[in-house]
């Protein structure tokens, strides 16, 4: 369900409003019919009556299930001749997802001319705020929390009890739990990089998931920590990230884990409790770094890695077998080993 802290509803609206107003994008409704009252948007697999939902793959039995009150699909067969709601067929439903969320919500933003700290905001005890620093309204701040000069906190953003936001630090659309250390410059809670192909080419996916930072976890300065797109991004409790890293729209870092400077983490992927990546690495979206496991300096992760294990280089494999290539090469190529 899309957080109304960070968004106002806009509906609900029927099928019809939507057409008529063409804001459904080009397409035909080819089951069901305009009276459909819809109110929010979801996933495909949580998708309930009153949401909209996209499909744009092949797999039939990945619509089975789903609920939704408006389904956007490129070919009606895919979706089972009982659906219980309507099917709007569409050449491009990703991108006509897009333009329906932008019916159905708008982002709260900050109100032009209103005080620094508005009324709205809910302050704990013992809340430090330096100069030039900016709240949204709605937001809350706990006991002993410090931000800095000119830092910016969006409209219904929760900061825990003792957090250090640094100078010049943005964070919007995101749960801050306790204890939590956000350095200078870095940004909590932007849109993620996520892109639909339309008829008049690329197109903005809204992003209404939000960032969850558990306890304890720190962020280094100008790192940047992509919200969800449909579901959470999430730093796990103790979780270290150092400073110009990249976490991506969606990405599950769990309790514990440990991300060396200049880590580029792409949409969805999954790094696991206590694992460690050290400097530069980068993973590929939906991919899954198992708990406890490593990747060496420099290492570009496109296959999942099993937990425990050690990988390197690029493309990243197990180190061992990393190793032995790096020795063959040498040899190969006459080189001599210097120590």
């Amino acid at each position: 369900m899309v957080d109304e802290r960070f968004y106002r509803a806009l509906g609900p609206k029927s099928i019809g409003d939507l057409i008529r107003a063409g804001q459904i994008g080009p397409g035909e409704l080819v089951h069901g019919n305009e009276a459909v009252m819809l109110s929010g948007v979801a996933a495909l697999k949580e998708a309930g009556p009153r949401d909209i939902a996209f499909y744009d793959g092949a797999d039939p039995q990945a619509i089975a299930a789903c609920q939704a009150g408006l389904l956007l699909i490129s070919q009606a067969r895919l979706a089972p001749a009982d659906f219980p709601g309507a099917i709007w067929q569409t050449a491009f439903p990703r991108a006509g997802f897009a333009g329906l969320c932008d019916a159905l919500f708008i982002r709260r933003e900050h109100v032009p001319g209103a005080p620094a700290i508005p009324a709205s905001a809910r302050l704990e005890a013992d809340v430090a705020i330096c100069a030039g620093a900016v709240l949204g309204e709605g937001v809350e701040i706990g006991t002993g929390a410090w931000i800095g000069p000119n830092a910016v906190i969006g409209p219904g953003v929760c900061i825990g009890r003792g957090t250090r936001l640094g100078a010049n630090a943005m964070v919007q659309c995101a749960l801050i739990g306790d204890h939590v250390r956000i350095g200078a410059g870095a940004v909590l809670g932007d849109t993620g990089f996520g892109l639909a192909q339309a008829a008049s080419g690329s197109v903005d996916l809204p992003h209404f998931g939000r960032v969850i930072v558990q306890d304890r976890a720190s962020i280094g300065a100008l790192s940047s920590v992509d919200r969800g797109q449909l579901q959470d991004t999430l730093i796990g409790e103790n979780a270290k990230i150092d400073n110009h890293c990249q976490i991506a729209h969606n990405v599950q870092i769990g309790a514990h884990a440990i991300l060396a400077a200049f880590a580029g983490i792409s949409g969805s992927a999954i790094i696991g409790e206590g694992a460690r990546l050290a400097g530069r690495v980068g993973i590929a979206d939906h991919v899954e770094v198992g708990a406890g496991a490593s990747l060496a300096a420099g290492s570009g992760l496109m296959h999942t890695v099993p937990k425990g294990a050690i990988w390197g280089g690029y493309p990243a494999k197990p180190v061992q077998r990393w190793m032995r290539e790096v020795a063959w090469l040498k040899k190969a190529t006459g080189q001599k080993h210097v120590e």
